[in-house]
């Protein structure tokens, strides 16, 4: 196993972590998968989706941060990648999202992500690896209802900043692959969450946020037929992670790239008209 890149992969369990770990084991690579329990481990070695597992919970910083002894207990003390694909989505107006709703996306999202990258430096810098973080659109541009989620996005992407900056002494590179819509569960049981979140509103919440309930549920359903597939955004991280000269910053899909245009390019006074009128409240 020595000649064979070993590279620790979130997410396995279904959209792009999933995609990216058959992309992996198809090249060769010693795929690591981060998993929640046994039952998770069992079918991710039934579709020969991993070589071995660490037991992580993104939510529960301690799981995080005991990967490094569950994988020196496996004799692995270096690693030739970290591939990073797993997030929660949160969507609420800002004036009612709950503070236990906004903790645990950041527990997720920034704490458990951040103390896994943490505790992953030393075995990266043995190996001189490379990161590549999936990120978001939201990490650039938040639309309404996404704040607390662009929030988490924009932490991730100051963090990739500043593990990129540091790092470099030690030959490892960081990257940052940034998706738009990817049609995975995760987006279809979103729909389905929005839709029932909907049909419940009532009283203040609903007399002000009724209408934005709607247009952002509409743009959900439309976005999830144009979404790209996780085997899209898979192979761009692949490509973070091959490349000979990483980039700092992938798009990944169409509608990132003209998000990112439009961002780029559109003052904010701009674009807050522009979510009027595709977000009426």
């Amino acid at each position: 196993m020595s000649n064979v890149k070993r590279v620790l992969v979130t997410g396995v369990t279904s959209g792009v972590g999933k995609a990216l770990a058959r992309q992996l084991k198809d090249r060769g690579y010693y795929v690591i998968a981060c998993c929640r329990n046994a039952e998770q481990e069992a079918e991710l070695k039934s579709q020969n989706l991993c070589d071995t597992v660490v037991f992580v919970d993104l939510g529960i910083v301690e799981t995080a941060q005991s990967v490094p002894k569950q994988l020196s207990d496996q004799g692995i003390d270096a690693l030739d990648g970290f591939l990073h694909c797993a997030a929660i989505s949160i969507a609420n107006p800002l004036e009612t999202v709950a503070l236990d709703t906004m903790r645990h996306g950041f527990e997720v999202n920034v704490f458990g992500f951040f103390a896994l990258m943490q505790g992953l430096i030393p075995a990266l810098r043995k190996a001189k690896g490379r990161m590549v973080i999936t990120g978001s659109v939201a990490g650039f541009s938040v639309w309404p209802m996404l704040g607390v989620y662009g929030a988490t996005k924009h932490a991730v992407e100051a963090l990739v900043d500043g593990m990129r900056r540091e790092l470099w002494p030690w030959g490892i590179t960081v990257a940052l692959v940034r998706p738009g819509g990817i049609k995975t569960r995760m987006l279809e049981r979103h729909v389905v969450e929005m839709k029932g979140r909907l049909a419940a509103l009532d009283g203040i919440d609903k007399q002000n946020y009724g209408k934005l309930y709607v247009s952002y549920t509409q743009a959900m359903i439309e976005g999830f037929e144009k979404a790209n597939p996780p085997e899209v955004i898979a192979t761009v991280v692949l490509k973070a992670f091959e490349d000979a000269k990483p980039k700092a910053a992938y798009g990944a899909g169409a509608d990132s790239m003209v998000l990112r245009l439009i961002d780029l390019l559109l003052p904010d006074n701009a674009m807050d008209w522009v979510t009027r009128k595709v977000f009426p409240v």
